[in-house]
């Protein structure tokens, strides 16, 4: 990296203004950064919403956010080209240096610790701050841990707390969203979105609407808030170099040289100028060097009054002053203090007992448990949190009516204007059904074999339905109680009495015997747990 060509204002900061640098920079270089950011970040998630089946559309977005170490590696790759001035031909390009900066994104997914940042250190809370150290400056082993725990020194803690801050702001950002929403949907609608979206309680086609309305809620906010998060992140670690490395002063003193520099050339131009050029350059040349020479006595005047002796002291002399001056009452301060030990207390240490050597075996042995016992916790929450997504149906119950919720619904008598009430149906349904198929009445037979299922699921598998559930929703709510056979004769009982109750269009006979066939088997009367 060329210092001289950095773009940014270096100097010592705080971290939390180096944060702030880091968010100046999303601001000033905002096109060239969200550019190529947004048509990766759509292309993904477009990719990944095709691909996750239709009953865990959760997942696209889960993984979304577990693949944000990709992402700041193409943030972090952009900003820290511009901030030392070495991608000028993209910057100039517009979309075209969008695109070549997407070309480079393989080569930047090589041999930078992509792995472990997807897998063991996808949790660390830092990842932001370590980042430059796997990328920029490429090192790994010993000598990354060995570097990340000097950069870490006076940092981490704020670096931990960006990614909280950011994460928060993201979850603020998506609600943001969502209450954006709500100020556009009518009143009667109002108080039961929300209760649809996390309970999933909205028939099948609203419910896809929703889900896909959540998912691009979520991807617009990480789009938004991940470059301020990487280029704030990169702004602590160029603070901490500057700490480190005095990155200020040598830039002070390349723009000193610099100045010097053309201030030499310009006086070696002035002397090849003046042997041709008129009398009144060379009389101007003259005032220049009185106005130097006399800046110059003023500064040995102004050093003479300083209180330094003008005489240099033998080495023994300096010594025996030095000691002197350190016994004055103003450098010889003591302070006592005082503190509790046992009586029988052995400071001495037996000679055949290294305390160097015991002290590194106890400290490597803690940081050992520490990364444990770190992974550990983890590994934890994030089961926790995944569980909680899972069985979100049970807790979130509570807060919407609380127990009463969860107290076992009234099973429903009538769905779809068709009576399912066990004493209306005959005792054998599918041979009653193939009668009235075998008599010409189509309509009625299918009527009977739907009338029956739908009697089994709601008083023998125990699915809670409602009169305001569609076909759809009664098919999505059996697939937690029912097997991939019995589902699958459920979704094709439904499309046929769909057809014949929608379009009036009938299946010939050999569909229609394979339903009475198959009958007993998908709806048993007698069913122990699931087959």
């Amino acid at each position: 990296m060329q210092l001289s060509q950095i773009k940014a204002d270096i100097r010592l900061r705080s971290p939390w203004e180096a944060i702030d640098l880091g968010f100046a920079m999303v601001q000033a270089w905002w096109r060239i950064i969200y550019s190529p950011w947004i048509i990766f970040a759509i292309i993904f998630a477009i990719i990944l919403w095709q691909v996750v089946p239709d009953d865990s559309r959760w997942i696209a977005a889960l993984i979304f956010w577990w693949c944000k170490p990709v992402y700041d590696r193409l943030l972090l790759h952009i900003s820290s080209q511009e901030l030392f001035s070495l991608d000028e031909e993209a910057r100039q390009a517009g979309w075209q240096g969008s695109l070549q900066r997407l070309k480079k994104l393989p080569s930047l997914l090589r041999r930078n610790g992509l792995f472990s940042s997807l897998t063991y250190r996808r949790l660390s809370l830092s990842r932001g701050f370590n980042l430059p150290i796997w990328q920029l400056e490429g090192l790994k082993g010993a000598a990354r841990k060995k570097r990340q725990r000097l950069l870490h020194t006076n940092t981490h803690s704020q670096a931990v707390w960006l990614t909280i801050a950011c994460i928060h702001i993201e979850m603020i950002l998506n609600l943001a969203f969502f209450g954006l929403v709500l100020l556009w949907l009518p009143s009667h609608m109002q108080s039961s979105f929300f209760t649809d979206f996390f309970l999933e309680q909205a028939s099948t086609d609203s419910n896809y609407w929703v889900d896909l309305l959540g998912y691009v809620f979520y991807v617009t906010s990480v789009i938004v808030i991940e470059p301020f998060y990487v280029v704030g992140s990169f702004g602590l670690y160029l603070n901490r170099r500057t700490q480190l490395e005095a990155w200020d002063i040598e830039l002070v003193f390349r723009h000193m040289a610099t100045r010097l520099a053309a201030l030499r050339e310009g006086i070696i131009f002035e002397e090849s100028a003046s042997s041709t050029s008129h009398p009144l350059v060379s009389l101007l040349s003259a005032f220049v060097l009185v106005a130097v020479f006399s800046v110059t006595t003023n500064q040995k005047v102004y050093a003479a009054n300083e209180p330094v002796a003008a005489t240099v002291l033998p080495a023994e002399q300096s010594k025996a002053t030095i000691e002197a001056l350190m016994k004055t009452k103003a450098l010889s301060h003591t302070e006592t203090f005082s503190y509790w030990k046992p009586k029988d207390w052995d400071t001495t240490t037996p000679d055949d007992v290294d305390p160097s050597a015991m002290g590194e075996f106890f400290e490597a042995l803690g940081k050992i448990l520490a990364v444990v016992f770190e992974f550990g916790l983890w590994v934890l929450l994030a089961i926790v949190i995944f569980v909680l997504i899972i069985y979100r149906d049970y807790w979130l119950a509570f807060f919407q009516g609380g127990v009463q919720r969860a107290e076992k619904k009234a099973k429903p008598d009538i769905l779809f204007g068709m009576d399912i009430r066990p004493e209306s149906l005959p005792d054998n349904i599918a041979a009653v059904a193939r009668q009235f198929w075998q008599q010409g009445q189509q309509r009625e037979a299918l009527s009977l074999l739907y009338r029956g299922g739908l009697m089994r699921l709601v008083n023998q598998d125990e699915v809670e339905l409602e009169d305001s559930h569609t076909e759809g929703d009664v098919i999505k709510l059996s697939r937690r109680v029912l097997h991939k056979q019995r589902e699958a004769y459920l979704e094709k009982l439904t499309h046929v009495w769909q057809r014949a109750a929608y379009a009036h269009r009938f299946p010939d006979d050999s569909e229609a015997e394979y339903l009475f066939q198959h009958w007993e088997n998908a709806f048993p009367a007698h069913v122990e747990g699931d087959i």
